[in-house]
């Protein structure tokens, strides 16, 4: 009879078949042995990391083509900012495939430097000689604008000092310009209070200013592009256009303020004018980023505007002259780096800007698949049963023969010793049996089989012994 409490290889959670019989319908090849089941397992695991993969590089292919939104603050609709936005919202839309330009829109220019001072715009445009962030940072000059002085031919007036008691025309539409113009005036110590501005139009018509002694002269504020493209001196004979003298000693002085270059024939071909190329103060209006954005995207942005400039003039009256920022330290708005990048030709491939960032995720995904296989191997993975276990069997068996004093009671024990047997070697073909410790149990084996025979044969010699005692 079996003895309660063995261990059955064919069903490791069950106990062993009381009936030989139905021991022996269990003998064969288990349908789920403990190999099968560990094949499953790694199936699953593998798939498992292949899904995570694939989810994984599906993620990263989305974030690194998923497009980026990016605000560019423009001011009230219709000005000449908020028409160029518009236009380089197009370009970056047709030439990034991960960027999406939106532009807003603001009551005021003021309204709009506000939004990319508190950080609710990426982009917007700022003229020097206006409040800058802190955070912003020169992406591509947009426009440059000069003061001019313009005066009769038969004026006496040459320069800022001889303005002094006379009535000047002020001709400019740009707002803060003619604070700025007192302020230059207050740097060149001329008294602002002793000059009688008369603001006016900037389109208004400057032949018609001198008539009848209206005004003794003239100070124009307006973008190169609009001095060039408009040629509102053609066929002006009768009047001589100067610069503000000592440009580069009031760019040190008054914030903001520029030494611009008005190149000789750039107002009017006929006459020539100017006769000369004239060093006069201005200031520059850029495109500026925040700080934070990232070098790849504000060198991308940097070659769209760059690479399509003509694209993005204005009627040409701005943004006729596109150039990069400048990129030196001590620059009145510092360029970001990006497009520093982006001008020294030094814009990193992808694999240069990540390589960093690969060789760490190699050395995750080494130490990631080391703990995966742990957690397999300590988790979910089904061990095999130790020889040990069946050992025990064989010496309980072991301990019953040396009680036995039967042949019948030998012979049960012996076909329990073989089941166990069967058992062992179904099990280490299918793999639910371990081979460690497999030494002990074939000794524990032998040593009952030994028993056995030992047994039987001092059970057969009983009876001549008994006679032999007896005679």
């Amino acid at each position: 009879m079996a003895s309660d409490g063995k261990i059955s290889l064919l069903h490791p959670s069950g106990r062993e078949p009381e009936d030989p019989a139905e021991e022996q319908e269990e003998s064969g090849p288990p349908p789920h042995g403990v190999r099968a089941q560990n094949r499953r397992q790694k199936l699953l695991f593998i798939l498992g990391t292949i899904i995570l993969t694939i989810l994984i590089a599906g993620g990263v292919r989305y974030y690194r083509h998923a497009a980026r939104p990016i605000r560019i603050a423009a001011g009230p609709a219709g000005t000449v900012e908020y028409r160029f936005a518009e236009k380089l919202a197009d370009l970056v839309a047709a030439n990034a495939s991960d960027l999406r330009l939106s532009v807003v829109t603001d009551e005021s220019g003021a309204a709009a430097s506000s939004r990319l001072t508190r950080g609710d715009a990426d982009l917007g445009f700022v003229r020097t000689d206006q409040k800058v962030a802190a955070s912003a940072r020169a992406l591509a000059l947009i426009e440059r604008f000069a003061f001019l002085l313009v005066v009769p031919k038969t004026s006496k007036v040459s320069n800022l000092g001889d303005l002094r008691g006379k009535k000047v025309a002020f001709l400019t539409s740009e707002s803060g310009a003619e604070a700025l113009f007192r302020s230059i005036l207050s740097a060149s110590q001329v008294e602002p209070d002793r000059v009688t501005l008369q603001p006016m139009p900037g389109d208004t018509a400057i032949e018609g200013l001198f008539a009848r002694d209206q005004f003794q002269a003239a100070i124009l504020f307006a973008s190169v592009s609009t001095l060039a493209g408009t040629r509102r001196f053609d066929r002006l004979t009768k009047i001589e256009v100067k610069a503000l003298e000592g440009s580069k000693a009031l760019e040190r002085k008054v914030a903001g303020t520029t030494s611009e270059t008005i190149e000789a024939g750039l107002l009017s071909s006929n006459p020539k004018i100017p006769d000369d190329d004239l060093e006069t103060v201005g200031v520059q209006e850029l495109l500026t980023v925040r700080r934070r954005l990232s070098n790849t995207i504000v060198a991308e942005l940097a070659g769209i505007i760059l690479e399509n400039k003509n694209a993005l003039a204005i009627d040409n009256t701005f943004a006729t002259r596109i150039e990069p920022p400048d990129t030196d330290k001590d620059a009145f708005i510092v360029a970001h780096q990006g497009v520093s990048d982006y001008t020294d030709n030094e814009v990193k491939s992808f694999l240069d800007r990540y390589s960093d960032l690969f060789y760490i995720g190699t050395s995750v995904a080494g130490v990631l698949g080391s703990l995966s296989a742990a957690i397999y191997t300590a988790v979910t993975r089904v061990k095999p049963l130790e020889p040990a276990e069946y050992a025990d069997q064989v010496l309980d068996i072991n301990d019953r023969v040396a009680k036995a004093t039967t042949s019948l009671e030998l012979e049960e024990a012996e076909k329990e010793l073989d089941i166990v047997l069967r058992q062992v070697l179904i099990g280490l073909k299918h793999g639910n049996v371990s081979t460690r410790g497999l030494d002990g149990f074939r000794l524990a084996y032998e040593h009952a089989h030994s028993a056995i025979m030992a047994r039987r044969q001092r059970i057969a010699e009983a009876p001549v012994i008994s006679r032999v005692n007896e005679a």
